[in-house]
């Protein structure tokens, strides 16, 4: 998807050509899944009944932040799974 062509990247008031085009509902597509699968990753991480011994991780950090509210900002699973993302 990074090296497909958008019509509306270059003329916006042509967007809807991405619309026909299916482009737009291959993008929604991939973030719904990607999504999917970060949010599986937080649950198992969120798992009490896991057994094996998961190393300390980004992930492991940003949910321990959110469950102590130490941070200034409230952080939620969808800024969790942005920086995930960034990351």
């Amino acid at each position: 998807m990074m090296g497909s062509f958008f019509v509306s990247n270059y003329f916006p008031l042509m967007g809807w050509v991405d619309l026909v085009s299916g482009m737009s509902a291959r993008v929604e597509k991939n973030f719904k899944e990607l999504d999917l699968f970060y949010q599986e990753f937080i649950d198992d991480h969120l798992n009490p009944k896991r057994t094996e011994f998961i190393q300390e991780d980004i992930l492991g950090i940003l949910l321990q932040l959110r469950k102590d509210q130490l941070s200034p900002i409230d952080l939620t699973l969808n800024h969790i799974k942005a920086v995930l993302i960034m990351s």
